[in-house]
């Protein structure tokens, strides 16, 4: 019970201060970067260094079980999301999401390919860790599978609330946040077959090259 309360602890937490840097402080780039290093990655592991009961290492232990399949569905959902765009935007205003990210993301054509390669590999990686090693396999053995299943696909999707503010519509929003809590149901379906983060970062990457492509037309890149 106390390792469930710790980790559930330190998700919230982290999750509640990462909101606060990206939705309120808003600090250039490389400060957040900084700071989701040591709220997503260094924390969770000082604790599970502490508590033995946090089985952290079988989480980012490399498995190449599953990575084929990652593979298959990556381009799936590259090509899900990019064709998502090309429909949505018959019905959607993108043209406030530009001016969203020079705002609260500091990001604008000049810094917009570098950053997104960041996001797409590194910053991808802290999540799939934070999210899928720590909050769903690390929570799994302290807390059981359906709790720490819908614990963890629920704070990667409230954790997006501050980053996605002002980019649309409160209903479009509230689809967005509702098929990002699908998507890290997904992510810990695929961490649960493979028993590492690997596998779900792969498709992560994916969906983020899918998410900056649709930015280079956004933004009028390409």
């Amino acid at each position: 019970m106390k390792t469930k309360i710790n980790i559930c602890f330190i998700t919230a937490a982290g999750c509640l201060a990462m909101a606060f840097t990206d939705g309120i402080w808003q600090p250039g780039y490389r400060i957040k970067s900084v700071f989701k290093i040591l709220f997503f990655a260094l924390i969770p592991i000082a604790y599970c260094n502490m508590d033995k009961n946090c089985p952290l290492g079988q989480a980012v232990k490399f498995d190449k079980k599953g990575l084929k399949t990652a593979a298959a569905l990556a381009v799936g959902v590259y090509i899900l999301i990019i064709s998502a765009y090309f429909i949505g935007q018959r019905f959607i205003d993108f043209s406030a999401v530009s001016a969203a990210l020079e705002k609260s993301q500091g990001v604008d054509k000049s810094n917009f390919i570098i950053t997104r390669i960041y996001i797409s590999f590194v910053n991808s990686l802290l999540e799939e860790f934070f999210f899928r090693g720590f909050a769903y396999l690390c929570l799994k053995q302290a807390a059981g599978r359906n709790f720490a299943f819908v614990f963890s696909a629920l704070c990667f999707s409230l954790y997006h609330i501050a980053i996605l503010d002002g980019w649309f519509s409160l209903p479009v929003t509230v689809l967005m946040i509702a098929a990002l809590a699908a998507g890290g149901g997904m992510f810990n379906f695929i961490n649960e077959k493979t028993g590492g983060i690997y596998a779900s970062w792969l498709v992560h990457m994916a969906a983020n090259f899918g998410i900056n492509t649709a930015g280079l037309f956004v933004l009028g890149i390409i």
